[in-house]
């Protein structure tokens, strides 16, 4: 997606070059231009700057995609056979060409350095003049003019002398490099090519201006010979056309230069709102229920204003909103939290959400799961379908009874979650591997719309996260535990929204992340202390 965003960018922008600056703008801003279009072009597809709602950007990158439910059984089975991986060949490709670019880079480089050491050097205007019998053909690179010996004619001279003056040699430097990133781009190498013919032009314009006459240099340029030119030196190369002969007296700067430049500005404009802009991320309205634990667990406030336990699910009962958000010093006791929750229990359709935390209570948020002794019916839970986090009074984490850090809780849980590693996947289905390990949770099925109408089937993890804590345990640890569970799931559905849409999770409308939910759903059971 980044490389046909890329491409589609510089199209645009040398499109723009073609129609309305070539030949009509000075050559310093016709340079700039061109080197500026390069850049934006590969930056502007890695900015997600938050500028359109959701609807505004899907209708602008395009024909929305329909994504319509599809039941989970009328899926196409899982399989575990292992299928070729174009992307990883294409990958190989890439980097392939782009170290053979380079190389080609650096020994042109290497090879003038060595032409220069066997050349006579002498000064010329401020820079380096090499003389060598190697050069049948002038050209410039830093600041250093090559010719062959006894070449003395002051046009030619005085040509190369207007590539260092300009500092030519590093605009070809960087295109060279920029060619090479980029070599699958085809309007890349236009790009190059154009700012090429600029400095041709900016040279000739530079000789013409010092008063030399203009028939007796096409003459020289006529005449000479092709010989040893580097690709990323400056000169009278093989590059000269009859374009360059009639801009030495055609080209003329028109009198709406600067009118043509400020076409520019809404072309960028689309650009960027087509591939750096991502949806604005909706406000959020503030809870109205807010209950916050402060000074050891000792002062309850709702709304900012202090209560007692007693009165606080009274006060809920008055108000229309059944959602209480529940907020704490980081070294309030999770005993006192558990007071709150007790308190509020018999409240109908309350839902009780943490502050600092968009961690969800899932389908099971009324199963009351234990980690010792499952319950009966139809409320049990597999023990492989369990993952049990506790977090002790002094702030240690145990998982599964076992201690472990913050990055191995993350790397646990999103095993737990996601059992099986994609390594494939066609239009029908996705190709996994170690599908039910026997150590992690079972798995159900769902479904996934493409935008071509094809359906992938994606297994769905039936595991549970359980968390619990001491009731001395500190809240801000609790928080930190949930986050990082949070982290966990936001990077799985980050990385199964790459792989199935090409997208990343933040750039997917509603219903785009809805699928994705569904394939990987938050399943996270705040157990009692």
């Amino acid at each position: 997606m980044y490389a046909l965003e890329v491409t589609i960018c510089s199209g645009l922008f040398y499109l723009l070059y073609r129609l309305l600056l070539e030949g009509r703008v000075a050559h310093g801003v016709a340079r700039l231009y061109l080197v500026l279009s390069v850049l934006l072009s590969a930056i502007i597809p890695m900015l997600e700057l938050p500028i359109l709602p959701a609807e505004q950007m899907t209708t602008l990158l395009g024909k929305p995609i329909v994504m319509a439910e599809v039941a989970a059984e009328a899926a196409t089975d899982v399989v575990a056979e292992r299928t070729f991986d174009w992307y990883l060949v294409l990958q190989i490709i890439y980097v392939v060409v782009l170290l053979l670019s380079i190389f080609r880079v650096v020994l042109s480089v290497a090879r003038i350095y060595k032409l220069r050491r066997e050349c006579v050097l002498s000064r010329y205007r401020g820079t380096c003049l090499a003389q060598s019998q190697s050069v049948t053909e002038p050209f410039s690179f830093l600041r250093t003019i090559f010719v062959h010996v006894g070449e003395r004619r002051e046009q030619v001279l005085l040509h190369e002398y207007s590539h260092i003056l300009h500092n030519h040699t590093f605009e070809r430097l960087l295109f060279e490099l920029v060619r090479a990133v980029l070599w699958f781009n085809p309007f890349v190498h236009l790009i190059a090519n154009s700012i090429s013919q600029v400095h041709e032009w900016q040279a000739d314009r530079d000789v013409i201006s010092a008063g030399y006459d203009i028939h007796e240099y096409r003459q020289i340029i006529f005449h000479q010979l092709f010989g040893y030119s580097p690709d990323i030196t400056c000169g009278l190369n093989k590059s000269l056309t009859k374009k360059r002969f009639i801009m030495m007296t055609k080209f003329k700067r028109g009198r709406y230069q600067w009118l043509r430049l400020t076409a520019v500005i809404p072309v960028v404009v689309v650009i960027v709102l087509a591939f750096g802009a991502v949806a604005a991320k909706a406000e959020i309205p503030e809870p109205k229920n807010v209950v916050e634990i402060r000074k050891g667990g000792e002062q309850i406030l709702l709304n900012s204003k202090a209560v007692t336990l007693n009165e606080l699910p009274v006060l809920i009962e008055q108000t229309d909103d059944r959602v209480v958000t529940i907020d704490a010093d980081n070294d309030v006791p999770m005993g006192k939290v558990v007071d709150v929750k007790e308190s509020l229990r018999g409240i109908e359709r309350l839902k009780i959400n943490y502050a600092k935390s968009e961690v969800k209570k899932a389908e099971v948020e009324d199963v009351k799961v234990q980690t010792d002794q499952p319950e009966p019916q139809n409320k049990t839970v597999k023990a492989r379908n369990l993952l049990s986090i506790k977090v002790s009074a002094d702030g240690t984490l145990l998982l599964r009874g076992e201690k472990c850090s913050k990055s191995e809780l993350k790397r646990e849980v999103k095993r737990f979650v996601q059992n099986y590693h994609i390594y494939a996947m066609n239009t029908r289905r996705l190709h996994v591997g170690n599908l039910k390990n026997k150590e992690y949770s079972d798995f159900s099925t769902t479904a996934l719309t493409m935008p071509n109408g094809d359906r992938v089937c994606c297994p769905v993890s039936n595991g549970i996260v359980s968390v619990t804590s001491d009731k001395d345990a500190d809240f801000g640890d609790m928080q930190n535990v949930l986050s990082t569970i949070e982290e966990a799931y936001y990077e799985l559905r980050q990385n199964l929204s790459r792989r199935v849409y090409n997208t990343p999770y933040d750039k997917l409308g509603p219903e785009y992340r809805q699928m994705v939910n569904n394939a990987i759903p938050t399943r996270v059971y705040m157990a009692e202390c």
